[in-house]
């Protein structure tokens, strides 16, 4: 009996030993589980970042690109106006060649007639051609007149053209004299607004147009809003 329960005991002994070794496994191996779930974990979560960072590339490329299609569209508005301007500008040139080649045309034809009065030595054909020659200079007056006008919005649509020599030039006085008020030149005609009289009338709501071909000042439907002040 004794024998017995010694190999019983061994035996138990034994058990406890190798089950506490399979305990040690086990732990070991769900350590080993628990770090590579860790692991695991680590990954997806540099996963993510990864992810939020291609989104946050894409969001900012998407964004660039509606930033130069933007550009691109003012840009194609600036050319559309400049293209006009050029138009306008071109017109203009070729209407103030006319006026100078009419003008050298009438010239010509003064100093002809005059030579030929001059060798004629008729009085009666200098008196009628007197008469002529008045038409004539009035007509060169006109021609004049129409020249200065055009080179008025020759200057007005290219205020600064490369080899010009700039200078001042009075124009027609308004109505009434105003002080504060806002200058704008846009398209050749000057638009003066807001501010007031020099004899104290309010005047803020009032919008002026001057027409630089014509010499003409006129008075616009007035503003939804005043201001003074604005220089």
């Amino acid at each position: 009996q004794k024998q017995f329960d010694q190999q019983i005991f061994e035996k138990q002994k034994a058990f406890d030993q190798q089950l506490f070794a399979n305990e040690k496994i086990f732990k070991q191996k769900l350590l080993a589980s628990d770090q590579v779930l860790a692991e695991k974990d680590q990954r997806e979560r540099e996963l993510d970042q990864t992810l939020l960072a291609k989104e946050q590339l894409l969001f900012e490329k998407d964004l660039f690109l509606l930033k130069k299609d933007q550009q691109l569209h003012q840009l194609r508005e600036k050319q559309t106006e400049t293209s006009a301007l050029l138009q306008s500008k071109e017109a203009i040139l070729s209407a103030k060649d006319s006026l100078v080649a009419s003008k050298d045309d009438i010239i010509r034809d003064l100093q002809e007639q005059l030579d030929h009065l001059r060798k004629s030595h008729v009085a009666q054909v200098i008196e009628r051609k007197d008469g002529e020659i008045s038409s004539m200079k009035t007509q060169l007056e006109c021609l004049s007149t129409q020249l200065k006008h055009l080179n008025t919005a020759y200057l007005a649509l290219n205020p600064f053209p490369k080899g010009t020599h700039l200078k001042w030039q009075k124009c027609k006085d308004m109505k009434n004299g105003m002080s504060c008020a806002r200058t704008v030149l846009i398209r050749g005609r000057v638009y003066v607004g807001g501010g007031d009289t020099e004899d104290g009338y309010d005047t803020e709501y009032l919008i002026h147009e001057y027409h630089p071909i014509q010499e003409k000042w006129s008075t616009l439907p007035p503003a939804p809003v005043c201001w003074f002040g604005m220089g």
